[in-house]
């Protein structure tokens, strides 16, 4: 068998407060001057890594104290949004780092987000939890607009384009009209399942059409219902969505150590990677992809690196071993990526022989 043409190798690692990273998101501003790895912690804390200078700022405000472990975070133009084990998600401003909003209505931890973009200026922010709910929230006012209920336990969320029958931008007014005050977006939530005896069963991908009306410049009204549903391809868990932007499909990665490569519009899986094993094969807890890969990471510290072309059963995939269980794995300008490992360490990884 042969592995992978093109080999990812270590460019840079990092620490920040030693303790366990759970989670990271990446910023770039408009004019690339600023190039930002932010992470949150198990000492409950987000850090910034400044990836053009490298210098590492624990905790840079002094304020990004938090109730329990971070064990979500993402970016948005100039906020970012964390979802920490204390069951509240905390917007803060991306440059001073001071707390904007609090947003509380979840029973038990935050642990995946994600932004939806209906134009430039309508944006929802979406989380999963513990609670077996997702809920979708107005990131001006900090009100959630509605609640999708009746998850199988752990909700993983990821935003998707609108397909639309026109040539606009896939975030437009329905019927593509610019000036309406409807507009129409799409939503993947995955769930981990319910434990029944020995086996976890009813681990599920929702596939939803989510309505926004605006009321006017300070309220709007999110209606969002359910087109489609795929139930148990995966054979455990379904720990991590994500949406690759290249090929327009939808990844979900589980503990039964496979990544699904899926239709946005409808969830079916149209191909399976595997990293075939003797062993019982890792648990797998995030996936992302760079314009030429799937990379996906497991708790036994295993990074799985699949090429998106070429891939056929004599392929082996490239894998890179971490000392330590990998929460994290962050695709960085859609060509490199980052881990973010138990160790305390965050690791970059570039196929570029000169960086």
């Amino acid at each position: 068998m042969s592995s992978s043409p093109s080999t990812f190798q270590l460019s840079r690692s990092y620490t920040t407060d030693t303790s366990p990273i759970r989670c990271m998101s990446h910023y770039l501003n408009d004019d690339d001057s600023s190039s930002l790895l932010l992470t949150g912690s198990e000492s409950a804390i987000v850090s910034s890594i400044n990836l053009l200078s490298h210098e590492t700022i624990p905790d840079p405000s002094g304020k990004t104290q938090h109730g329990h472990h971070v064990t979500s975070i993402t970016v948005d133009n100039k906020v970012y949004v964390t979802g920490s084990k204390d069951h509240k998600i905390r917007i803060f401003d991306v440059n001073t780092h001071e707390l904007l909003k609090v947003l509380e209505g979840h029973e038990k931890p935050v642990t995946s987000l994600d932004i939806m973009h209906f134009d430039q200026e309508q944006v929802v922010l979406v989380s999963g939890s513990w609670d077996g709910t997702a809920k979708l929230w107005n990131m001006q006012t900090g009100t959630c607009l509605t609640t999708l209920h009746n998850h199988e336990n752990t909700v993983s969320v990821c935003a998707l384009p609108t397909v639309t029958s026109t040539s606009t931008p896939s975030m437009t007014g329905i019927g593509g009209g610019q000036n309406s005050n409807m507009m129409m977006a799409r939503l993947a939530t995955g769930s981990a399942g319910i434990a029944t005896g020995n086996q976890i069963i009813d681990h599920k991908i929702r596939i939803w059409d989510v309505q926004l009306e605006i009321i006017d410049k300070d309220n709007v009204k999110l209606n969002a219902t359910l087109q489609h549903t795929v139930a148990n391809d995966h054979d455990g868990p379904i720990r991590s969505l994500t949406y690759d932007t290249d090929n327009h499909t939808l990844l979900s990665c589980s503990n039964d150590g496979t990544v699904k490569i899926r239709d946005p519009i409808n969830g079916h899986c149209v191909s399976t990677l595997c990293y075939h094993v003797q062993q019982q094969p890792p648990m797998l807890l995030d996936v992302t992809t760079t314009n030429t890969h799937v990379i996906a990471c497991g708790e036994d510290g295993t990074v799985i690196v699949w090429p998106k072309e070429q891939q056929t059963q004599n392929q082996l995939p490239q894998v890179i071993l971490h000392p330590n269980c990998v929460w994290k794995v962050l695709s960085i300008n859609n060509q490199d990526f980052s881990t973010a490992c138990h160790d305390g360490y965050i690791r970059i990884f570039t196929s570029d022989p000169q960086k």
